[in-house]
């Protein structure tokens, strides 16, 4: 089934993890990565069977999307027994698709401070123990830990999950990003991934959920992207070395960058904080895109799709299925 999912904006002006982030590739990108991975992957028989037997019918795509679908209060499955009962028992599964490093950061490090034990490296690597039979993570299932593997590989690869743009707004008219490679002050204003950062009537980190994958073939169609990408698509192709069980680390690191050239071309104008006594009017920062953006970005969005459905492919070979 087509599970449509919309997106609401909630942001935080300290210098923390957001209390959520709530999209990331949208449906048609999650569901490519997706069948990139799963049914266009060569995968293993054995591969192949341990997710048709956890997924028991449901479909690769559903599998994929299913991770936003249950968040409140817009996801096409949140007012379902399942996922109430799922957001009851995992009250931080928002917090495990994104990590909080500042834009210009490269490197996935275990600091405590932009990453924590709820983060998507952590809930990667805690499924994959669950799949294999060799761990817990927050006690999920074998088909949720499969559910947030196939969606989680998906977010690593969009860049705006990876990092964050911290701004001094001391100057609202004229607000500053600090670099990444310098110590983001408490009481940073935080834009949660682009998601306060406003263009239009549209965020930042939506255009990249979007905008831009919906620009790579012109469809909001996942079957017609497949076929869009397939004649460029190499299931072996971006192989990531060392122990399978810590690819993630890779893949975030890999995306820094990208992030970091996202917000390069940008134009910072006028700050606006949230409205007293009105919690609807979120604070953001209006930002200009230039005329290229959508041209030169769709690109990464296209790359992305396909490394991350390599890696998908690679890492659904790569693990060791409990019976």
């Amino acid at each position: 089934m087509k599970l449509l999912l919309r997106c609401a904006l909630l942001c935080t002006t300290v210098l923390s993890f957001s209390e959520t982030r709530v999209c990331a590739f949208s449906r048609e990108g999650h569901e490519t990565i997706g069948l990139l991975g799963y049914t266009y992957g060569k995968l293993k028989p054995s591969a192949q069977q341990a997710v048709a037997q956890i997924l028991a019918g449901q479909t690769i795509t559903d599998a994929a999307e299913w991770p936003d679908a249950i968040k409140a209060p817009y996801g096409a499955l949140c007012k379902t027994p399942e996922a109430i009962a799922f957001i009851k028992a995992h009250p931080d599964h928002h917090l495990w698709h994104f990590v909080d490093f500042p834009v210009g950061a490269t490197t996935y490090d275990f600091n405590g401070q932009f990453a924590l034990n709820t983060d998507i490296v952590h809930a990667v690597e805690g499924c994959i123990g669950v799949l294999e039979g060799t761990g817990s993570f927050d006690g999920l299932t074998k088909v949720e830990a499969l559910r947030y593997l196939v969606h989680l590989v998906g977010d690593a690869h969009q860049p705006l999950h990876t990092i964050t743009g911290y701004f001094d707004v001391s100057d609202p008219a004229h607000p500053t990003l600090y670099p990444g490679d310098k110590p983001i002050p408490a009481g940073a204003f935080s834009d949660t991934g682009g998601n306060a950062l406003v263009f239009g009537s549209k965020e930042l980190h939506g255009i990249w959920d979007d905008d831009l994958v919906q620009a790579i073939a012109n469809t909001k169609d996942s079957a017609a992207l497949v076929k869009a990408l397939l004649s460029s698509y190499d299931p072996a192709a971006y192989a990531t070395p060392g122990d399978y069980h810590h690819w993630i680390e890779a893949w975030v690191s890999d995306s820094m960058p990208l992030a970091a050239d996202a917000y390069g071309s940008l134009t910072f104008n006028a700050y606006s904080g949230s409205a007293a006594g009105n919690p609807g009017a979120h604070a953001q920062i209006q930002i200009k895109l230039p005329a290229n953006y959508t041209a030169t970005e769709s690109k990464v969005e296209s790359s992305q799709l396909l490394k991350g459905g390599a890696h998908l492919a690679q890492l659904l070979n790569a693990i060791a299925w409990a019976p």
